[in-house]
């Protein structure tokens, strides 16, 4: 079996796709079975996109559309039809083969759909490091409704210490925090962003730093489009620390996460985190109050209230 065939079978337990450049395509490639074509044209627009886990063939004769993309375009490369080295004038590559016929495509297709679907060996340890799971507003940093004003940003009292606390032990420090403000369009992503980096910067100053941020701007009814995307992110969902861990592999029945809300409690148990803290603020009764509305419907949710976020570890 060729390198690239074990990539075809690898492609599909990772959940990836197999993308040819619409441009330039050869007639009888466009015939090849479970294949998605994607246009230059819609990929440097941002209409479409390809994945880390995907795989991307590329004819000789759409060396000038791989050029195009070179910047943007994810997953494994193989070039077909030039025997040269990996790095050409049109980009990077990752195999070259000298032909791709339609019946060589076909038995490659059919021997990878054939593979059982399992999981693949990961250099990673199979059950990870627990995470440190953390909200911004209120847990990182002092609540400041939407703010867009770095020279506002204040840390909480021990957090950073905390934070070095879990780096000490050897855990995963990651930022999970829903900002509505961006759907809302009552702050832009040049002030979050500045705003996000500030906070960095004071962690900085401590030798404190966070391993993984994740942010939801989804919110209903927004009146901007980055409220309407990734819905499933937005806690009480549980996205946001499903992407953590799907990047980190972290022990989530061995994490933590501290948070000032009812919606971060509740996304922490649909997440499997196994111990989950509600700090203490002037809202914590309020919250504690929902907490307590839906707990018939949650079975086994629970969570302690924490006084000082340096108690957490």
């Amino acid at each position: 079996m060729m390198h690239w065939e074990r990539w075809m079978i690898e492609t599909l337990q990772r959940g990836g796709r197999f993308i040819f450049l619409a441009e330039g395509l050869p007639d009888h490639a466009a015939q090849f079975s479970g294949t998605k074509r994607l246009s230059c044209k819609d990929l440097v627009s941002g209409q479409c996109s390809t994945l880390p886990q995907d795989m991307v063939f590329v004819f000789e004769s759409q060396l000038n559309s791989l050029k195009s993309v070179d910047a943007i375009l994810q997953g494994q490369r193989v070039l077909i039809g030039v025997k040269t080295p990996h790095w050409i004038e049109a980009g990077w590559v990752d195999v070259t083969i000298p032909e791709l016929t339609s019946s060589q495509w076909q038995e490659a297709y059919d021997q990878a759909a054939k593979s059982p679907q399992k999981s693949l060996s990961d250099f990673r340890s199979s059950t990870g490091q627990p995470c440190l799971f953390l909200d911004r507003d209120d847990v990182v940093v002092k609540n400041v409704p939407y703010n867009n004003d770095p020279q506002k940003v204040v840390l909480t009292p021990g957090v950073a210490e905390l934070i070095n606390k879990a780096h000490a032990k050897g855990w995963w420090v990651a930022l999970v925090t829903n900002q509505s403000g961006l759907g809302r369009a009552k702050i832009t992503w040049e002030e979050y962003q500045r705003v996000h980096q500030q906070m960095l910067k004071l962690l900085a100053a401590q030798e404190a730093w966070i391993d993984e941020c994740v942010w939801a701007s989804h919110i209903e009814d927004a009146p901007h489009a980055a409220g309407d995307f990734f819905a499933g992110l937005r806690k009480p969902r549980p996205g946001m620390f499903q992407q953590v861990d799907e990047k980190l592999k972290v022990d989530r029945a061995r994490s933590v996460m501290i948070g000032d809300s009812a919606s971060d409690v509740i996304a922490a148990y649909h997440a499997g985190v196994g111990n989950v803290y509600l700090l203490r603020t002037e809202r914590s009764a309020l919250e504690s109050e929902k907490l307590q509305k839906v707990s018939n419907l949650l079975p086994g949710i629970s969570f302690k209230f924490l006084e000082k976020l340096e108690h957490a570890l």
